[in-house]
């Protein structure tokens, strides 16, 4: 594994903790920002994973496609893209819905985990 290959799968490993600790936190203590940040950071995580794919198959060529099947990323975007819009879909009827409902305040771990979460992503950038 190649020093970029490793960064991606450190990145995309330390993402997919930080969506489990922000998702089982915003359960936990009723945080629909959590929930949602936790949702963003796993799409960012299959986004990731379809590009890299994109990639891989855009580069295959054969007789048939002699400049390869770069049309891929075209569908791999437009997949994203309509995942993202479905997502955004989802988190905005529940915020409606939950509106006027009587929330408690957050708690203190909650925000520890949004702590975490912002610590975890900078040392991440920092690193790549």
């Amino acid at each position: 594994m190649n020093r970029l290959e490793r960064a991606a799968t450190i990145s995309a490993i330390a993402t997919a903790v930080i969506a489990l600790v922000k998702f089982v936190a915003g359960v936990t203590f009723s945080s629909l920002a959590l929930i949602a940040d936790a949702i963003h950071s796993t799409v960012d995580i299959i986004g990731s994973i379809a590009v890299f794919l994109g990639i891989k198959f855009s580069s295959i060529k054969s007789k048939q496609f002699p400049y390869g099947l770069y049309k891929i990323e075209n569908l791999i975007s437009l997949f994203l893209a309509l995942l993202i819009f479905y997502t955004g879909y989802e988190i905005l009827i529940d915020s409606f819905q939950n509106l006027f409902a009587e929330k408690e305040a957050i708690s203190f771990i909650a925000s520890l985990a949004a702590l975490f979460s912002l610590a975890v992503s900078f040392i991440l950038a920092k690193y790549k």
